[in-house]
C-alpha cells in the first residue's frame, strides 16, 4: 500500500467519525426530567393579637333627694302692751285696758328642726287683725339647724279705739323647710379596655 492508499483510508475513517450520532446527554438522577416538588413542615409560631377583656368594677355613687324637714310648731305666745298715756306706758294691757290710748301686740312663735342631721330654712308669717282690719306682716325665714328651735317674733302697735278693741294674731307657716338628703351607695358597673395577648398558631414552612 502506498501512501496514497494510507491517505485515503485515514480520510475515510476521520468523516465517517464526524458523520456519527451524539452521545446523549445522561438526564440527572435525582430530576429524572421532573422539577423536584419543596419539601414542607409544619410549626408551631407565637402571633400577637388584641383581645377585649371586661370585667365588674365596684365604685361608690352619691343619691341625692329633695324632702320636706320635719318640724315641731309651738303655740303662740302673745304679749299685750300699753304703749300711749302717761302711767300705763310699758304695762300690761288688761291692767289699763280703759284708759290707754295705743297698744303694742307681740306674737311669737317656736319652730323646732327635728330632723337629725340636715339643716333648713323656714318661712313664717304673721296677721294682726283688728275691728274688722287686718295688717299682713312682712314674713320672716331663718335657717335651723337640726334639732335646733328658732323663735319667730312679730310685732303691731294700734289704737285701741272707743270703745276699746283689742287686736288678735296669727302665725303660719308658710314654707317649710326643704332639705337635700344624700346617701352613699354602693354600685357596679362593666368596664372593658383591649389587652395585647400572644397565641401559639401552625404555619406551613417548605424549604
Amino acid at each position: 500500500m502506498n501512501r496514497y492508499s494510507i491517505l485515503a483510508a485515514l480520510m475515510l475513517i476521520f468523516i465517517a467519525g464526524c458523520l456519527q450520532p451524539g452521545v446523549p446527554i445522561e438526564e440527572n438522577e435525582e430530576t429524572n426530567g421532573v422539577t423536584p416538588t419543596p419539601e414542607c413542615r409544619i410549626v408551631y409560631v407565637e402571633e400577637p393579637y388584641t383581645e377585649e377583656v371586661c370585667q365588674e368594677v365596684g365604685y361608690i355613687e352619691e343619691e341625692c333627694e329633695m324632702k320636706e324637714l320635719e318640724y315641731t310648731s309651738g303655740r303662740i305666745m302673745k304679749t299685750d302692751l300699753c304703749s300711749a298715756d302717761g302711767d300705763c306706758v310699758g304695762k300690761n294691757l288688761y291692767e289699763c285696758f280703759y284708759t290707754c290710748t295705743a297698744a303694742m301686740k307681740r306674737c311669737r312663735m317656736n319652730i323646732t328642726n327635728n330632723d337629725p342631721k340636715l339643716a333648713g330654712t323656714w318661712v313664717v308669717g304673721a296677721t294682726f287683725s283688728y275691728d274688722g282690719a287686718a295688717f299682713v306682716k312682712n314674713p320672716e325665714q331663718a335657717m335651723i339647724e337640726p334639732n335646733e328651735t328658732y323663735t319667730f317674733d312679730f310685732e303691731q302697735i294700734y289704737a285701741l279705739g272707743s270703745p276699746p278693741v283689742m287686736a288678735t294674731c296669727t302665725i303660719t307657716v308658710i314654707y317649710p323647710a326643704v332639705g337635700r338628703d344624700c346617701v352613699q351607695v354602693e354600685k357596679t358597673r362593666i368596664e372593658c379596655q383591649d389587652v395585647e395577648k400572644t397565641r401559639i398558631i401552625q404555619e406551613e414552612v417548605c424549604d
